[in-house]
């Protein structure tokens, strides 16, 4: 059966996590926020209730650690907004979980904010995320090892090392 993985795809609003790295890729276990609160909100990304994002976030805390508990190797996407992904990741390295994390981020948090911008005009997920792309661009700072080169059309994730948490 092999060591089980947990996959993080992490960065800032805008900055192309679900563009450029799909979940499905890296397992058949994936929980997406963004499109799971969607669903919750009859199909629509703009204008999810905080209660739904609540749930949603329970769902998540569920998911992860259901696929810990299982052993189950799985992939999820974050924007390191607290903690929470560092402790899900130190418990699953402690219950025999290689863990990998993908931080995906632009070069400025202008072109993180016209991002959001573009995806909310087209409807996307990204529709009241101008303030939060900011503040998680400032927050989160590049982590060691190598991030996306800020490129839109460099979809090559070959350059990208691995980095066990």
């Amino acid at each position: 059966m092999g060591v089980p993985r947990m996959f993080i795809v992490a960065g800032p609003p805008g900055g192309g996590k679900s563009s450029f790295f799909a979940l499905s890729d890296f397992a058949d276990r994936v929980f997406n926020a963004d499109d799971r609160a969607a669903e919750l909100n009859f199909g629509s990304y703009p204008n999810i209730p905080t209660a739904v994002r609540s749930a949603v976030n329970r769902e998540f805390e569920a998911f992860v650690h259901g696929n810990i508990s299982a052993g189950t190797s799985f992939a999820l996407e974050t924007t390191l907004r607290s903690t929470i992904t560092f402790e899900q990741a130190r418990l699953a390295g402690q219950n025999g979980f290689r863990v990998f994390m993908f931080y995906v981020a632009l070069d400025t948090v202008e072109r993180h904010i016209e991002r959001v911008k573009r995806c909310a005009a087209r409807g996307g997920p990204l529709g009241d995320r101008e303030h939060s792309a900011k503040n998680s661009f400032e927050q989160s700072g590049q982590p060691p090892g190598d991030s996306h080169s800020g490129n839109e059309r460099d979809r090559d994730r070959s350059n990208l090392r691995q980095l066990p948490i």
